[in-house]
C-alpha cells in the first residue's frame, strides 16, 4: 500500500497531527450554510490527508507509474530481423512478459486506488453516524464498488455531495418521493381487499421509502399503514 497518503483509523479527525475534528454532517435536511461549513471542513481535511487527486477524479501520482504500458510503444522489428527466429522469439517473449506485467500492475493499481477511495468514504460515513443515516445509506447504495469487500467510491461520494450544494437535485428528488408516497397513503384501501392488492400497494410504497429524508420506520411506519387500512378487512 502506498505510504504517500495519510492513514485513517476510523475516528472523525484528520491525520495532520493537529487533531482537527471533522464536523458532524448537518442532518437529513441541512440548511445551505450548514452544508457549506461541513463541506469546507471536509474538503480541507481530505486534501490535507493527501486525497486531493481522488476528490477531483484523477489518478494519484503515486499510482500513475502502475499505468499499463501499451504494446504500440514498442518499435517494429526491422525487416531483416523478422527472418531471425531467435530475434522473433525474444520479441514475442518480451511482449508476453509485458502483457503479464501490465495485468499485475493494473491489479495492484486498482486494489490501492479502491483502498484510498474507501478510506475517504469511511471518513465521510463516520461524520454521518449521528443524524444522517438515510443520506449515508443512499450514498453507500449509489457508490458501492464491491459490497462483499465493503469497498466504496469515496471520491464519487464527495463529488455527489458537492453537486448537491450547487444544485438541489437530491433534495428535490426526495421531496418528489415524499409527495408520491403521501398520495399513495391518502387513498384508503377498500374493504375485503385481496392479498394481491395489498401486496401491490405496499410494494409501491416501498419504492419511495428509501429515498425520504424524514425517516418512516418503526411505530411511525406502522401508524401510517393503519390509517390506510379499511375499517373491515
Amino acid at each position: 500500500m502506498s505510504t504517500t497518503l495519510a492513514t485513517f483509523d476510523g475516528s472523525a479527525t484528520d491525520r495532520d497531527g493537529k487533531g482537527s475534528k471533522l464536523l458532524d454532517h448537518p442532518g437529513e435536511e441541512p440548511q445551505r450554510e450548514e452544508l457549506e461549513a461541513y463541506l469546507a471542513r471536509l474538503t480541507s481535511n481530505l486534501i490535507g490527508m493527501g486525497f486531493g487527486p481522488i476528490l477531483r477524479g484523477e489518478m494519484p501520482p503515486s499510482l500513475i507509474s502502475l499505468n499499463p504500458r501499451s504494446l504500440a510503444e514498442l518499435p517494429p522489428l526491422p525487416a531483416a530481423s523478422k527472418k531471425d527466429a531467435n530475434t522473433v522469439y525474444q520479441r514475442e517473449l518480451f511482449e508476453s512478459t509485458l502483457i503479464y506485467q501490465n495485468s499485475k500492475n493494473l491489479e495492484q493499481q486498482t486494489t490501492q486506488l479502491n483502498d484510498h477511495k474507501t478510506r475517504i468514504a469511511d471518513y465521510i460515513f463516520v461524520s454521518m453516524e449521528k443524524n444522517s443515516h438515510r443520506r449515508r445509506d443512499r450514498l453507500k447504495s449509489a457508490h458501492v464498488i464491491d459490497l462483499l469487500l465493503n469497498l466504496y467510491d469515496g471520491g464519487a461520494i464527495y463529488r455527489t455531495m458537492m453537486l448537491e450544494l450547487k444544485t438541489p437535485v437530491l433534495i428535490q428528488a426526495a421531496k418528489t418521493h415524499e409527495h408520491e408516497l403521501q398520495k399513495l397513503m391518502a387513498v384508503k384501501l377498500l374493504p375485503n381487499l385481496s392479498v394481491q392488492t395489498l401486496a401491490k400497494r405496499l410494494s409501491s410504497m416501498d419504492k419511495h421509502v428509501p429515498h425520504l429524508y424524514r425517516p418512516l420506520e418503526g411505530k411511525a411506519h406502522s401508524n401510517e399503514l393503519v390509517k390506510m387500512m379499511p375499517e373491515v378487512l
